[in-house]
């Protein structure tokens, strides 16, 4: 494992959530008709997908830290008991 990988990994606390939550790739619902997506049953398989399928991506709409950004905002939204699993 690089260490840029472990890095990533320490940043992203969705990489370590394993909540029941549907969720949609955004880059893949951009790419593809939404209805095409597959559906990710917790925010780490997400991340996992996008780290493995997308890579480092600069859309015009959003980049791979703001997806981040997001994802961390959710893990703490669904620990906080926000979002009802």
């Amino acid at each position: 494992m690089s260490y840029q990988s472990q890095l990533d990994k320490q940043l992203a606390k969705c990489s370590h959530c394993y909540l029941c939550i549907r969720l949609k790739c955004p880059v893949c619902c951009l790419d593809k008709v939404p209805r095409h997506c597959k559906i990710y049953k917790s925010p780490s398989s997400l991340w996992w997908h996008i780290q493995q399928e997308h890579g480092d991506f600069n859309n015009r709409k959003f980049s791979k830290p703001q997806v981040l950004e997001v994802l961390n905002k959710i893990v703490v939204a669904l620990e906080w008991g926000m979002i009802p699993n």
